[in-house]
């Protein structure tokens, strides 16, 4: 049907042929909203996946805490997955337009509902709340890895004192003898 809008019933996407005129038609606009979800699920699934492989390098560590043992991840390592992980909640929730309605319905409020169906059949706002529950999981694991990080160059600077004050001991020691 040629005067149909377009529209989205389960994961079909109906789209009506454009008319041969000069001005951009409504078909056309939304098209683009339908476009601009299907955009949004795309750019949602590679930061899933980024998430997904950032998860796997440090799913393991609270099994080695469990079992006693030493982290072995460097302080370099250690230094790379929080700033990965600082890039990706900046990539998220700053650098993308995925928590927001997209500017341009606020121009065309008529065509906003094509994009919110298909937000709603790739459940964009869904994988969104997952992806920052995940991502706070993330984070606890940074925080484990910072404090981790933290205790060994303690530990560090501890055994450096001590070795300090040894030395100087031994040293006060032998001009003493001498």
């Amino acid at each position: 049907d040629d005067n149909r809008t377009p529209t989205i019933t389960d994961e079909l996407i109906q789209l009506r042929p454009e008319a041969n005129s000069s001005e951009l038609s409504s078909s056309f606009w939304h098209k683009m909203a339908i476009s601009n979800g299907l955009a949004d699920s795309t750019k949602l699934a590679v930061l899933e996946g980024l998430l997904e492989r950032h998860i796997e390098r440090v799913k393991g560590l609270p099994s080695i805490l469990e079992r006693g043992k030493r982290i072995p991840i460097s302080r370099e390592e250690t230094l790379m997955l929080l700033g990965e992980l600082l890039h990706f909640r900046a990539t998220l929730n700053l650098d993308s337009e995925l928590l927001d309605t997209p500017d341009l319905y606020w121009y065309k409020p008529e065509i906003e509902d094509s994009y919110r169906a298909v937000s709603r059949v790739f459940d964009t706002k869904q994988r969104i709340a997952v992806l920052n529950k995940k991502l706070d999981y993330a984070e606890k694991m940074a925080e484990l890895l910072r404090s981790h990080m933290n205790e060994t160059h303690m530990l560090r600077l501890e055994w450096a004192i001590v070795i300090l004050v040894g030395s100087e001991v031994v040293n006060s020691l032998m001009w003493w003898i001498i």
